[in-house]
């Protein structure tokens, strides 16, 4: 018997399979973002903590009996560095989500198959997925973070190295380190408010988000 063929807009049955996980993983993020926003919250407190002892480390250099040659002692940054290991691990799970919510919007749009670009629910999609964009790039700013330190670091402590009686050198690499302790402050709150800020949009749109199809009613459209 010969295989039955799939109509004009029947959709692959693996395509279905797809979407049906990752629909699962939509609902699961909506149903525990408290989950999300308190692992952040709950770093975020550490990482206040931490800043405070952190602020008053400084570059030390020590004479020798060779006039040639100083002992430099750099500020111990393994917190700071356990802090951005951390918030990168947690950004990359964190855009994977997004990436896979995006997808199921992707698949879930059978009107743009058809056509109908100027549909309510393709406008609320591409919205959606133009937001959930637009957020994932600040995941990235944060995922980017800890290569950027690293590499900055390195080249701050060469500097200090090459002339370590220069004060203002020294100051330079204890500055850049309080600074980059504002940036672990400033990207764990990014991570809590890109988190509130989706499920938010979902909450309100999920209807068209489900079903882009169903008959537009005077209450339809984008928040």
């Amino acid at each position: 018997m010969p295989p039955k063929k799939k109509t004009k807009h029947e959709i692959d049955p693996s395509v279905v399979e797809v979407k049906s996980a990752l629909e699962q993983n939509v609902h699961f993020f909506i149903g525990n973002v408290s989950s999300y926003v308190g692992k952040y919250s709950k770093s975020l407190q550490q990482a206040t903590e931490l800043m405070d002892a952190a602020r008053n480390a400084k570059v030390a250099v020590d004479p020798t009996p060779d006039e040639a040659v100083v002992n430099v002692s750099f500020p111990d940054n393994t917190a700071l560095l356990d802090q951005l290991k951390q918030m990168k691990k947690e950004a990359y799970e964190l855009s994977t989500v997004f990436d896979g919510i995006s997808d199921w919007i992707d698949l879930n749009a059978p009107e743009k198959e058809q056509g109908a670009e100027d549909s309510t629910g393709v406008e609320i999609q591409n919205s959606v997925v133009e937001q959930i964009g637009s957020l994932n790039e600040t995941i990235k700013s944060v995922y980017d973070l800890e290569l950027k330190y690293l590499s900055e670091r390195a080249e701050a402590e060469a500097q200090v190295l090459k002339m370590p009686v220069l004060m203002s050198l020294q100051l330079q690499l204890e500055v850049y380190d309080s600074d980059t302790w504002d940036e672990v402050d400033r990207s764990w709150r990014a991570l809590i408010r890109v988190c509130l800020i989706l499920y938010t949009v979902l909450a309100k749109n999920m209807a068209k988000l489900k079903h882009p199809a169903a008959r537009r009613t005077a209450a339809a459209g984008y928040h």
